[in-house]
């Protein structure tokens, strides 16, 4: 078993340098990282925007609709078969 001794000044040194050159090239790739992300969060923002808008629908019924869907159903609930009257 090899006994580890303390790195004499020379090779921290040469840790310290190796350790920055790696800090500086991970700070510099999460740059670029952080441009593309904003870049295309701006775009992929602007596109879902004009997508809700184009698949946005109204939510307006007339009223000649509501009553023929009415007439059809009898005025009683398609789901529970209640009318008005029982609802209530």
């Amino acid at each position: 078993m090899m006994s580890r001794t303390s790195p004499n000044p020379f090779q921290k040194l040469v840790r310290s340098m190796i350790r920055d050159v790696v800090n500086q090239a991970n700070r510099q790739n999460a740059d670029k990282l952080a441009k593309r992300r904003t870049k295309k969060s701006a775009k992929t923002q602007a596109q879902s925007q004009q997508q809700i808008s184009k698949n946005k629908r109204s939510r307006y019924i007339p009223a000649s609709v509501r009553v023929s869907v009415l007439n059809r159903d009898k005025y009683k609930c398609v789901f529970c078969g209640k009318s008005a009257k029982q609802l209530n």
